[in-house]
């Protein structure tokens, strides 16, 4: 069995190769790629276990490392600190020193995510950054409303229907009256964008086999919207563990809120 550690960065990774013994096989700097991970480990005739940190960069490299590894191991990198904590720091010690914990079962790991898990909690994160986008524009909108001390119809949702329409029709003096409409073109953008969003995640979901087992359950409905221009929630279940399910891996990234007794997500 060989050792492998990884010090992994966005151009070049620093790669130390070790034996049971804990001499060093290799050690080499190599480019972040895949076709540089295949030439430096998939030359090797032994078992490989290979061990990389948590970084910012990890995924791809753990992908190209599973490619030529028999087990990839990602390792909590405050934890390894605690471990092996080193007062000279450099990416040859790094990959050396996670080498070492490698092989002496040290390593605090990580969880590592399935590559379509990984994808899944991307669409989820698009989906947030554009509500906290579209949160930002309907403010701006307020805050030029209160410049101006406008009357606001009594509409139960000034970004409902009506009052979208009522805002629409809003005449302010420029240049308040052509930041308004700007701002408005832009919600109406973010508002597309989240509906197609929505979409997306109701069509991952229904390809996920946890949602086929929940919804195989009896008497729980779980509608998800299919069409491709369709939107909205696509979820509404009786129990936050339900939408949790539904949602697999990346419900943290999911707003849960309790409405007329049931668990919707946003």
């Amino acid at each position: 069995m060989l050792y492998v550690g990884v010090d992994v960065h966005k151009l070049t990774s620093q790669v130390t190769v070790m034996d049971a013994s804990g001499s060093v096989v290799e050690r080499k700097k190599i480019a972040s790629s895949p076709m540089a991970v295949q030439q430096t480990l998939g030359r090797y005739e032994e078992p490989l276990t290979a061990v990389l940190e948590a970084s910012y960069a990890w995924a791809p490299m753990y992908d190209w490392l599973d490619d030529v590894a028999d087990e990839v191991v990602l390792a909590h990198p405050l934890k390894v600190r605690a471990i092996a904590e080193a007062r000279i720091k450099t990416d040859k010690i790094d990959s050396e020193t996670l080498a070492h914990l490698l092989r002496a079962d040290l390593i605090p790991r990580a969880h590592a995510s399935s590559k379509a898990t990984r994808a899944r909690k991307r669409v989820l994160r698009q989906r947030m950054f554009f509500v906290r986008v579209r949160t930002m524009v309907r403010n701006r909108i307020r805050a030029l409303l209160v410049q101006h001390a406008v009357d606001q119809p009594r509409a139960s949702d000034l970004f409902g229907r009506s009052g979208l329409e009522w805002l629409r029709k809003l005449s302010l003096p420029d240049p308040d009256g052509r930041l308004l409409q700007e701002n408005l073109a832009f919600l109406e953008l973010l508002q597309t964008q989240i509906a197609q969003t929505d979409n997306l995640i109701a069509q991952l979901a229904l390809g996920d086999v946890v949602v086929q087992n929940l919804a195989s359950v009896p008497d729980r409905k779980i509608p998800l919207r299919s069409d491709p221009l369709g939107g909205g929630r696509h979820g509404a279940v009786s129990s936050r563990k339900e939408v949790c399910l539904l949602h697999g891996a990346g419900a943290l990234d999911v707003r849960i809120r309790e409405s007329n007794g049931t668990w919707e997500a946003d």
